[in-house]
């Protein structure tokens, strides 16, 4: 079995993991190196990030270990590899001469989505930039948001900027749950944010522009060198219904083990025109976990159809049917519309709670051997 020994931060161990994934994953030996750290490697260091890494499928156990030289690996070296603006996580995979594409897919998983508020903000004590807009930040996120980080991480966001809620998790992987389940991002470069691009979520960075090394460039994430960059824009419509919703289902993972650049060769299935998930604006939960569940079935090209809401229609008195049922008929037709008016002759629709029981080549294998030969397929059963 592989062993990997580490003497980082807690943010550098979240930068390994990548390298430690690609070479079949194994033990992770910890440890103290005085003066290469900020902080001390101690028992309970290592508990706050032990949970989370156990969830991942290529970590065997986590170990602090006394002995600083016995226990040592190549990955450790990954301070020999920081040069150029390279980030963190290639500085890691350089020391086993891997090609830097293994950091484009997921490489963290949690096991609840916990859905607390759409932004989530984290500011560690270290690598700030004066020129970020907290101030604007907060004002545009602020209601929308929580904060994650120590108690006096927070004591000094307030301090300095103003309020936003707090929420105080016993160890990282709840706050990584908490990550997972917002829309947004917002923070500096520390341990919270590794965990957010190991997770591929939607990013605004504050550079430190002495030390630029957790630059990703990818769709989803802001890399704000001052404060003139573009802010996203939040879907509020369901988030803000509830304050903490949770979703538990195996393990959740963003994307299946495929990197970005190999999901995106194959982005269609052949003889389909296009394909489509209904899901309503006020559930993104919903959605959230379809992708999930596509993504592992190599079906992450499905995109997403803003669903009519029942809700807001009147449903005839003929009809012995209820709002949702008749809000998903009109999603169904609206679909079919825009399919006609496209030239579409072919088209996959899931609803949001589709579950995937099998792979896109089964399904590619399926669908080669009947399209053609009916009008309609009912691709699963009640």
């Amino acid at each position: 079995m592989n062993c990997f020994g580490h003497s980082g931060d807690l943010g550098d161990i979240i930068w390994a993991l990548p390298t430690i994934k690609a070479t079949g994953g194994g033990v992770l030996f910890l440890s103290n190196r005085p003066g290469r750290t900020t902080f001390s490697m101690t028992q309970d260091r290592v508990n706050s990030i032990r949970s989370l890494l156990l969830l991942q499928p290529y970590i065997k156990e986590v170990i602090l270990t006394g002995d600083n030289t016995s226990r040592d690996s190549a990955i450790n070296g990954f301070r020999d590899h920081c040069c150029n603006g390279r980030n963190l996580a290639d500085a890691h995979l350089a020391t086993h001469g891997l090609p830097f594409f293994h950091r484009n897919g997921v490489w963290l998983c949690v096991d609840v989505v916990d859905i607390i508020k759409p932004v989530v903000f984290a500011r560690s004590a270290r690598y700030h930039n004066d020129k970020f807009p907290w101030q604007r930040i907060l004002e545009v996120y602020g209601k929308h948001a929580v904060f994650l980080g120590t108690q006096d991480e927070y004591s000094a966001f307030t301090s300095e900027f103003g309020y936003v809620p707090f929420r105080q998790t016993g160890d990282l992987l709840q706050a990584a749950r908490i990550i997972a389940g917002a829309q947004l991002f917002v923070g500096n470069q520390s341990c919270l944010h590794a965990i957010a691009e190991g997770l591929k979520r939607n990013i605004i960075l504050e550079v430190c522009t002495s030390m630029p090394n957790c630059i990703f460039n990818r769709m989803g994430v802001v890399h704000a060198w001052d404060e003139n960059f573009e802010f996203p824009v939040l879907s509020l419509n369901s988030v803000e219904e509830f304050d903490s919703f949770s979703i538990t289902k195996g393990t959740v993972d963003a994307v299946s083990d495929n990197s970005v650049a190999e999901l995106e060769e194959v982005t269609t299935i052949p003889g389909i025109n296009d394909a489509v998930c209904i899901n309503l604006q006020r559930r993104p939960e919903r959605w959230t976990l379809f992708k999930l569940r596509a993504a592992e079935a190599g079906l992450g090209f499905i995109r997403r159809f803003n669903a009519i809401d029942g809700n807001e229609l009147n449903v005839p008195r003929q009809l012995k049917s209820h709002n949702g049922a008749y809000g998903c008929l009109h999603s169904h037709a609206s679909v079919y519309k825009e399919a006609l008016k496209k030239g579409h002759s072919n088209l996959l629709v899931v609803e949001d709670d589709c579950e995937f029981s099998c792979d896109k080549s089964e399904l590619i294998k399926y669908l080669a051997a009947t399209i053609g030969r009916f009008s309609w397929i009912h691709l699963a059963g009640c």
